[in-house]
Protein backbone atom coordinates (compact mmCIF):
# COMPACT_ATOMS: atom_id res chain seq x y z
CA UNK A 1 0.00 0.00 0.00
CA UNK A 2 1.13 3.25 -0.61
CA UNK A 3 3.77 4.82 1.56
CA UNK A 4 3.05 2.76 4.65
CA UNK A 5 6.06 0.79 4.53
CA UNK A 6 9.23 3.17 5.92
CA UNK A 7 12.62 3.08 3.51
CA UNK A 8 15.09 0.08 4.58
CA UNK A 9 11.89 -1.93 6.56
CA UNK A 10 12.99 -5.63 5.81
CA UNK A 11 10.55 -7.08 3.08
CA UNK A 12 9.00 -9.30 5.87
CA UNK A 13 7.49 -6.77 8.18
CA UNK A 14 5.98 -5.07 4.36
CA UNK A 15 4.59 -8.72 3.83
CA UNK A 16 2.68 -9.23 7.10
CA UNK A 17 1.38 -5.49 7.24
CA UNK A 18 0.16 -6.13 3.34
CA UNK A 19 -1.21 -9.17 4.50
CA UNK A 20 -3.29 -7.39 7.83
CA UNK A 21 -4.30 -4.74 4.93
CA UNK A 22 -5.57 -7.31 2.32
CA UNK A 23 -7.92 -8.90 5.42
CA UNK A 24 -9.50 -5.58 5.67
CA UNK A 25 -10.16 -5.14 2.38
CA UNK A 26 -11.63 -8.64 1.96
CA UNK A 27 -13.75 -8.37 5.34
CA UNK A 28 -15.64 -5.28 3.26
CA UNK A 29 -15.55 -6.88 -0.01
CA UNK A 30 -17.38 -9.90 1.79
CA UNK A 31 -19.75 -7.89 3.09
CA UNK A 32 -20.96 -6.08 0.17
CA UNK A 33 -18.82 -2.66 0.15
CA UNK A 34 -16.65 -1.83 -2.88
CA UNK A 35 -12.92 -1.03 -1.34
CA UNK A 36 -10.67 1.47 -2.73
CA UNK A 37 -7.34 2.37 -2.07
CA UNK A 38 -6.11 6.17 -2.18
CA UNK A 39 -2.57 7.51 -2.95
CA UNK A 40 -1.75 8.22 0.36
CA UNK A 41 -1.87 4.30 0.94
CA UNK A 42 -5.17 4.22 2.94
CA UNK A 43 -8.35 2.61 2.56
CA UNK A 44 -11.79 4.09 1.71
CA UNK A 45 -15.09 2.24 1.21
CA UNK A 46 -18.80 2.99 -0.24
CA UNK A 47 -21.71 0.73 -0.92
CA UNK A 48 -22.51 2.28 -4.60
CA UNK A 49 -21.21 4.76 -7.29
CA UNK A 50 -23.65 7.36 -5.34
CA UNK A 51 -22.87 7.36 -2.12
CA UNK A 52 -19.70 9.42 -0.50
CA UNK A 53 -16.28 7.21 0.32
CA UNK A 54 -16.10 6.91 4.11
CA UNK A 55 -12.31 6.21 5.40
CA UNK A 56 -11.83 2.24 6.86
CA UNK A 57 -10.88 3.03 10.39
CA UNK A 58 -9.96 0.37 12.73
CA UNK A 59 -6.67 -1.67 13.91
CA UNK A 60 -5.21 -3.43 16.93
CA UNK A 61 -2.04 -3.03 19.81
CA UNK A 62 0.34 -6.14 19.04
CA UNK A 63 3.21 -7.59 21.62
CA UNK A 64 5.13 -10.73 20.50
CA UNK A 65 7.01 -12.18 22.91
CA UNK A 66 9.24 -15.48 21.84
CA UNK A 67 11.64 -17.70 24.00
CA UNK A 68 14.36 -19.17 21.97
CA UNK A 69 16.14 -22.28 23.36
CA UNK A 70 14.13 -21.88 26.50
CA UNK A 71 17.13 -18.83 27.57
CA UNK A 72 16.71 -16.27 25.68
CA UNK A 73 13.06 -14.14 25.06
CA UNK A 74 12.77 -11.26 22.78
CA UNK A 75 9.81 -8.91 23.09
CA UNK A 76 8.35 -6.59 20.32
CA UNK A 77 5.64 -3.94 20.52
CA UNK A 78 3.15 -1.72 18.66
CA UNK A 79 0.57 -0.01 21.35
CA UNK A 80 -0.20 -0.16 24.72
CA UNK A 81 -0.63 -3.83 25.12
CA UNK A 82 2.77 -3.87 27.74
CA UNK A 83 4.54 -7.14 28.61
CA UNK A 84 6.54 -7.59 31.77
CA UNK A 85 7.89 -10.06 33.57
CA UNK A 86 6.63 -10.74 37.59
CA UNK A 87 9.28 -11.35 40.22
CA UNK A 88 12.36 -9.72 39.49
CA UNK A 89 12.99 -5.63 39.08
CA UNK A 90 15.87 -3.51 38.78
CA UNK A 91 18.98 -2.35 36.64
CA UNK A 92 21.50 -4.49 37.41
CA UNK A 93 19.87 -7.07 34.88
CA UNK A 94 19.49 -4.98 32.02
CA UNK A 95 22.19 -3.93 29.52
CA UNK A 96 22.72 -2.66 25.97
CA UNK A 97 24.14 -4.53 23.19
CA UNK A 98 25.33 -3.42 19.50
CA UNK A 99 23.60 -6.06 17.76
CA UNK A 100 20.78 -8.80 17.46
CA UNK A 101 23.81 -11.52 16.81
CA UNK A 102 25.24 -10.34 20.27
CA UNK A 103 21.88 -10.91 21.86
CA UNK A 104 21.53 -14.58 19.90
CA UNK A 105 24.92 -15.57 21.75
CA UNK A 106 23.93 -16.98 25.10
CA UNK A 107 27.72 -16.60 25.73
CA UNK A 108 27.48 -12.92 25.54
CA UNK A 109 25.46 -12.77 28.47
CA UNK A 110 28.24 -14.67 30.55
CA UNK A 111 29.80 -10.75 31.06
CA UNK A 112 26.61 -9.99 33.32
CA UNK A 113 25.99 -10.70 36.88
CA UNK A 114 23.46 -12.23 38.55
CA UNK A 115 20.58 -10.33 39.79
CA UNK A 116 20.69 -10.08 43.56
CA UNK A 117 18.44 -11.45 46.02
CA UNK A 118 16.72 -7.99 46.52
CA UNK A 119 15.81 -7.51 43.05
CA UNK A 120 13.43 -10.69 43.01
CA UNK A 121 9.86 -10.87 45.18
CA UNK A 122 6.43 -10.79 44.16
CA UNK A 123 6.12 -7.13 43.56
CA UNK A 124 9.28 -6.87 41.62
CA UNK A 125 8.46 -6.15 38.06
CA UNK A 126 10.82 -5.56 35.16
CA UNK A 127 8.53 -3.62 31.79
CA UNK A 128 9.64 -4.84 28.65
CA UNK A 129 7.62 -3.47 26.04
CA UNK A 130 8.35 -0.27 24.62
CA UNK A 131 6.30 3.00 25.20
CA UNK A 132 3.94 4.41 22.83
CA UNK A 133 2.31 6.76 24.55
CA UNK A 134 1.57 10.06 22.73
CA UNK A 135 3.28 11.39 26.36
CA UNK A 136 7.00 9.59 25.05
CA UNK A 137 8.57 12.68 23.48
CA UNK A 138 10.64 10.34 21.01
CA UNK A 139 7.34 9.95 19.42
CA UNK A 140 6.47 13.40 19.16
CA UNK A 141 10.15 13.90 17.62
CA UNK A 142 9.40 10.61 15.17
CA UNK A 143 6.26 12.12 13.98
CA UNK A 144 7.81 15.57 13.47
CA UNK A 145 10.63 13.98 11.11
CA UNK A 146 7.94 11.79 9.25
CA UNK A 147 5.42 14.64 8.72
CA UNK A 148 5.83 17.86 9.73
CA UNK A 149 3.47 20.73 10.34
CA UNK A 150 4.20 23.34 7.41
CA UNK A 151 2.34 25.94 9.86
CA UNK A 152 3.43 25.20 12.77
CA UNK A 153 7.37 25.82 14.04
CA UNK A 154 9.16 22.18 15.85
CA UNK A 155 5.61 20.46 15.56
CA UNK A 156 4.64 17.42 13.91
CA UNK A 157 1.32 17.72 11.71
CA UNK A 158 -0.48 15.73 13.95
CA UNK A 159 -1.82 16.68 16.77
CA UNK A 160 -0.66 15.46 20.29
CA UNK A 161 -3.18 16.11 23.13
CA UNK A 162 -4.43 15.31 26.46
CA UNK A 163 -8.26 13.87 25.62
CA UNK A 164 -10.80 15.42 27.31
CA UNK A 165 -14.30 14.16 27.82
CA UNK A 166 -16.68 17.05 26.79
CA UNK A 167 -14.39 18.78 23.57
CA UNK A 168 -14.24 17.74 20.12
CA UNK A 169 -10.30 15.96 19.64
CA UNK A 170 -9.95 18.46 17.72
CA UNK A 171 -9.89 21.32 20.58
CA UNK A 172 -8.04 19.13 23.29
CA UNK A 173 -5.27 20.87 25.09
CA UNK A 174 -1.68 20.36 23.62
CA UNK A 175 0.39 17.60 25.62
CA UNK A 176 3.69 19.42 24.81
CA UNK A 177 4.92 23.00 25.53
CA UNK A 178 7.89 23.29 22.39
CA UNK A 179 10.53 25.82 23.04
CA UNK A 180 12.47 27.84 20.55
CA UNK A 181 14.84 24.87 19.94
CA UNK A 182 12.51 22.10 19.23
CA UNK A 183 12.47 20.48 22.56
CA UNK A 184 9.21 19.19 23.37
CA UNK A 185 8.71 18.76 26.96
CA UNK A 186 5.36 17.76 28.73
CA UNK A 187 3.01 19.73 30.37
CA UNK A 188 1.20 16.94 32.71
CA UNK A 189 -2.05 18.45 32.81
CA UNK A 190 -4.85 15.90 31.05
CA UNK A 191 -8.34 16.58 31.93
CA UNK A 192 -8.72 12.81 33.05
CA UNK A 193 -7.02 10.00 34.05
CA UNK A 194 -7.71 7.08 32.01
CA UNK A 195 -6.07 3.95 34.37
CA UNK A 196 -5.36 2.99 38.05
CA UNK A 197 -2.02 3.95 37.61
CA UNK A 198 -3.02 7.95 37.29
CA UNK A 199 -1.37 7.71 33.60
CA UNK A 200 -3.54 11.06 31.37
CA UNK A 201 -5.40 9.94 28.94
CA UNK A 202 -4.18 11.36 25.30
CA UNK A 203 -4.44 11.14 21.66
CA UNK A 204 -2.49 11.57 18.41
CA UNK A 205 -5.37 13.26 16.01
CA UNK A 206 -5.25 14.22 12.58
CA UNK A 207 -5.42 18.53 11.86
CA UNK A 208 -8.28 20.23 11.27
CA UNK A 209 -7.42 21.19 7.96
CA UNK A 210 -7.05 17.84 6.84
CA UNK A 211 -8.98 17.80 3.27
CA UNK A 212 -8.39 15.41 0.50
CA UNK A 213 -7.29 15.92 -3.31
CA UNK A 214 -6.47 13.91 -5.94
CA UNK A 215 -7.76 10.72 -7.62
CA UNK A 216 -8.23 7.56 -5.92
CA UNK A 217 -6.87 4.13 -7.07
CA UNK A 218 -9.91 1.37 -7.72
CA UNK A 219 -8.75 -1.92 -6.05
CA UNK A 220 -8.71 -4.18 -9.01
CA UNK A 221 -6.02 -1.62 -10.91
CA UNK A 222 -3.76 -1.55 -7.74
CA UNK A 223 -0.26 -3.06 -7.88
CA UNK A 224 0.37 -3.83 -4.19
CA UNK A 225 4.51 -3.57 -5.05
CA UNK A 226 4.22 -0.45 -6.77
CA UNK A 227 2.67 1.56 -3.84
CA UNK A 228 5.25 3.35 -1.73
CA UNK A 229 5.24 6.84 -0.32
CA UNK A 230 8.83 7.45 -1.15
CA UNK A 231 8.08 6.81 -5.01
CA UNK A 232 4.53 9.66 -4.90
CA UNK A 233 5.48 13.12 -4.58
CA UNK A 234 6.02 15.14 -1.62
CA UNK A 235 3.37 16.99 -1.38
CA UNK A 236 0.59 14.20 -2.27
CA UNK A 237 1.35 13.11 1.38
CA UNK A 238 -0.53 15.77 2.76
CA UNK A 239 -4.19 15.13 1.44
CA UNK A 240 -6.85 13.72 3.37
CA UNK A 241 -10.48 14.42 4.50
CA UNK A 242 -11.15 12.29 6.94
CA UNK A 243 -10.41 13.08 11.22
CA UNK A 244 -9.25 10.50 12.45
CA UNK A 245 -8.09 9.76 16.35
CA UNK A 246 -5.59 6.78 18.42
CA UNK A 247 -4.84 6.64 22.20
CA UNK A 248 -1.39 5.42 20.97
CA UNK A 249 1.33 6.23 18.07
CA UNK A 250 2.14 2.36 16.95
CA UNK A 251 -0.60 -0.01 15.88
CA UNK A 252 -1.26 -2.90 13.23
CA UNK A 253 -3.95 -1.24 10.94
CA UNK A 254 -4.91 2.54 10.87
CA UNK A 255 -3.95 2.92 7.84
CA UNK A 256 -4.93 6.64 7.49
CA UNK A 257 -3.54 7.87 10.60
CA UNK A 258 -0.04 5.78 9.35
CA UNK A 259 -0.23 8.66 6.58
CA UNK A 260 0.89 11.00 9.70
CA UNK A 261 3.52 9.07 11.54
CA UNK A 262 1.44 6.35 13.28
CA UNK A 263 3.57 3.35 12.14
CA UNK A 264 3.02 -0.68 12.57
CA UNK A 265 6.69 -1.26 12.77
CA UNK A 266 8.20 -1.54 16.45
CA UNK A 267 11.58 0.48 15.35
CA UNK A 268 14.48 -0.25 13.29
CA UNK A 269 15.94 -2.56 15.73
CA UNK A 270 13.20 -4.27 16.61
CA UNK A 271 13.13 -5.16 12.65
CA UNK A 272 16.19 -7.07 13.00
CA UNK A 273 14.96 -9.15 15.47
CA UNK A 274 11.91 -9.69 13.22
CA UNK A 275 13.37 -10.66 10.32
CA UNK A 276 15.67 -13.07 11.83
CA UNK A 277 12.61 -14.34 13.80
CA UNK A 278 10.97 -14.82 10.16
CA UNK A 279 14.13 -17.11 8.99
CA UNK A 280 14.23 -19.72 12.12
CA UNK A 281 12.29 -23.12 11.54
CA UNK A 282 11.16 -23.52 15.37
CA UNK A 283 10.84 -21.51 18.64
CA UNK A 284 11.54 -23.21 22.24
CA UNK A 285 8.98 -22.61 24.51
CA UNK A 286 9.62 -24.85 27.19
CA UNK A 287 12.59 -26.61 29.16
CA UNK A 288 13.72 -23.71 30.86
CA UNK A 289 17.44 -23.70 31.48
CA UNK A 290 19.13 -22.25 34.79
CA UNK A 291 19.19 -18.46 33.25
CA UNK A 292 16.80 -16.62 31.29
CA UNK A 293 17.27 -13.38 28.89
CA UNK A 294 15.07 -11.23 27.59
CA UNK A 295 16.21 -8.91 24.56
CA UNK A 296 14.38 -5.77 24.80
CA UNK A 297 14.73 -3.59 21.46
CA UNK A 298 14.19 0.13 22.20
CA UNK A 299 11.00 1.97 20.94
CA UNK A 300 12.99 4.69 19.46
CA UNK A 301 16.77 3.03 19.84
CA UNK A 302 18.83 0.99 17.00
CA UNK A 303 20.05 -0.82 20.42
CA UNK A 304 18.66 -3.70 21.61
CA UNK A 305 18.22 -4.11 25.40
CA UNK A 306 19.08 -7.20 27.30
CA UNK A 307 17.77 -8.53 30.86
CA UNK A 308 19.38 -11.45 32.03
CA UNK A 309 18.06 -13.23 35.12
CA UNK A 310 19.91 -15.88 36.53
CA UNK A 311 16.97 -18.72 37.22
CA UNK A 312 19.87 -20.89 39.11
CA UNK A 313 20.81 -18.53 41.77
CA UNK A 314 20.72 -14.97 42.77
CA UNK A 315 24.49 -13.38 43.28
CA UNK A 316 24.30 -14.41 46.91
CA UNK A 317 23.61 -18.19 45.83
CA UNK A 318 20.02 -18.02 46.95
CA UNK A 319 17.71 -20.32 44.34
CA UNK A 320 15.46 -17.57 42.72
CA UNK A 321 12.22 -18.18 42.65
CA UNK A 322 9.55 -18.17 40.21
CA UNK A 323 8.83 -15.66 37.13
CA UNK A 324 6.27 -14.62 35.10
CA UNK A 325 6.13 -13.32 31.98
CA UNK A 326 2.69 -11.21 31.43
CA UNK A 327 1.45 -10.25 28.34
CA UNK A 328 -2.06 -7.39 28.63
CA UNK A 329 -3.87 -5.91 26.52
CA UNK A 330 -4.83 -2.09 28.12
CA UNK A 331 -8.24 -3.56 29.14
CA UNK A 332 -5.86 -5.53 31.82
CA UNK A 333 -3.68 -3.02 32.46
CA UNK A 334 -6.26 0.18 33.00
CA UNK A 335 -7.39 -1.94 36.31
CA UNK A 336 -3.69 -2.88 37.69
CA UNK A 337 -1.21 -1.41 39.50
CA UNK A 338 2.25 -3.47 37.92
CA UNK A 339 3.49 -4.76 41.97
CA UNK A 340 -0.23 -5.63 42.53
CA UNK A 341 -0.73 -7.88 38.94
CA UNK A 342 2.60 -9.36 40.08
CA UNK A 343 1.52 -10.26 43.23
CA UNK A 344 -1.37 -11.89 42.18
CA UNK A 345 -0.30 -14.01 39.53
CA UNK A 346 3.50 -15.02 41.98
CA UNK A 347 1.16 -15.82 44.78
CA UNK A 348 2.03 -19.00 46.62
CA UNK A 349 -0.87 -20.84 46.62
CA UNK A 350 -1.66 -19.66 42.92
CA UNK A 351 2.24 -20.75 41.77
CA UNK A 352 1.19 -24.32 43.58
CA UNK A 353 -1.16 -24.73 41.69
CA UNK A 354 0.35 -23.84 38.22
CA UNK A 355 3.14 -25.97 38.77
CA UNK A 356 1.47 -29.55 39.95
CA UNK A 357 -1.49 -29.77 37.24
CA UNK A 358 -1.06 -29.58 33.65
CA UNK A 359 -3.57 -27.07 32.91
CA UNK A 360 -2.31 -24.36 36.21
CA UNK A 361 -1.43 -21.87 33.82
CA UNK A 362 -5.02 -21.35 32.12
CA UNK A 363 -6.38 -21.82 35.66
CA UNK A 364 -4.53 -18.65 37.06
CA UNK A 365 -5.19 -16.97 33.39
CA UNK A 366 -8.58 -17.86 34.20
CA UNK A 367 -8.25 -16.27 37.74
CA UNK A 368 -6.58 -13.31 36.43
CA UNK A 369 -9.62 -12.23 33.64
CA UNK A 370 -12.20 -12.73 36.20
CA UNK A 371 -10.37 -10.68 38.90
CA UNK A 372 -9.92 -8.23 35.89
CA UNK A 373 -13.60 -8.31 35.02
CA UNK A 374 -14.92 -7.30 38.49
CA UNK A 375 -12.26 -4.28 38.92
CA UNK A 376 -13.31 -3.23 35.61
CA UNK A 377 -16.96 -2.82 36.40
CA UNK A 378 -16.01 -0.93 39.54
CA UNK A 379 -13.75 1.14 37.19
CA UNK A 380 -14.96 1.93 34.36
CA UNK A 381 -19.29 0.42 34.58
CA UNK A 382 -20.29 -0.34 31.02
CA UNK A 383 -17.06 1.49 29.69
CA UNK A 384 -14.72 -1.49 30.19
CA UNK A 385 -12.50 -2.27 27.59
CA UNK A 386 -11.92 -5.38 26.16
CA UNK A 387 -9.46 -7.84 27.54
CA UNK A 388 -6.57 -10.20 26.67
CA UNK A 389 -3.82 -11.54 28.94
CA UNK A 390 -1.33 -14.26 27.83
CA UNK A 391 0.68 -15.87 31.39
CA UNK A 392 4.00 -17.75 31.17
CA UNK A 393 5.71 -19.14 33.85
CA UNK A 394 9.40 -19.47 34.56
CA UNK A 395 10.61 -22.14 36.86
CA UNK A 396 14.11 -22.82 37.52
CA UNK A 397 15.70 -25.95 37.21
Amino acid sequence: MAGLDPPGCPACVVTLFLLVAQAFIQYYKDQGWKVTVGPEGFLLRRRHEAQAWMCVHGGSTGTVAAILDGRRAVIANVGDSTALVAGVSGPGCVRHISSWAEASDVSATSSLAAAPASSFGAASVTQLSSDHSPENPEEFIRMREFRPCPTRKHHPELLFVYDTLSSSKLSCPPIYAVDAEGTPTPKNRGAYYKNVRNEWATLVAVPPFARYAGAWYELEDVVWSDLRMHSLPFASRFSSRFQDALAFTRSIGDFHLQTYGVSYVADDGRSLFVEHLCSLASVALTNVANSFVVVVLGACSHTPTVCWVDLGASSEGTKAPPLALVLCSDGVWDNWVFEDLSKFVLDPARLKQVFDASSGSQTATNDLMAANLERAHINFGSSADNMTAVLAYLLPE
